[in-house]
């Protein structure tokens, strides 16, 4: 019995050494759930427990997926079935007049588009780390708020504040 418990701790750990491939480092902070996961206010950025620390790991989730939790969702999600928090988005194949005057979202909330020229392809561009792309409508009167926001800021516009 011990042979059989032993030869499955030695697959599950060479296991997770292959697939944690996504870890940042352990980060001296105390676990938020000792079993599960949790997220970082940048949706790129989840943690895990270390059970024998009790410190949190900091993990990346897979280009194009963001870690939500809410909705029956929980974990690295493709940013294309965030249940909330993306708004809708327009994929022009060539610029025109209508989005010349401002940049646009893309489902990815890490990137953008640009038009600079009449005629041409948009341009699709990356946000600084650190930062997420907003195109959102306030609630009082006609103002918005647009371009690349701290994730804080993000959450908040984007009233994303409770999935994470």
């Amino acid at each position: 019995m011990k042979i059989i418990y032993y030869n499955t701790f030695v697959v599950l750990v060479i296991i997770l050494k292959t697939v944690n491939t996504n870890c940042t480092g352990t980060i001296n902070v105390p676990c938020k759930h000792p079993t599960g996961m949790w997220g970082d206010v940048n949706p790129n950025i989840y943690y895990i427990c270390d059970a024998l620390t009790n410190t949190a790991i900091q993990m990346r989730c897979p280009e194009g997926r963001g870690f939500f939790n809410g909705f029956g969702y929980y974990g690295c999600i493709p940013f294309e079935q965030w249940p909330a928090c993306i708004s809708a988005v327009t994929y022009v194949e060539a610029c025109d007049k209508d989005h010349m005057s401002e940049p646009w979202n893309t489902v990815n909330p890490n990137e953008f588009y640009m038009c600079l020229a009449d005629k041409q392809k948009p341009l699709l561009l990356n946000c600084e780390p650190g930062r997420g792309f907003v195109n959102a409508a306030m609630e009082a009167g006609d103002n918005k708020v647009l371009g690349c926001a701290t994730w804080e800021k993000w959450r908040e516009y984007m009233r994303c504040l409770n999935f994470y």
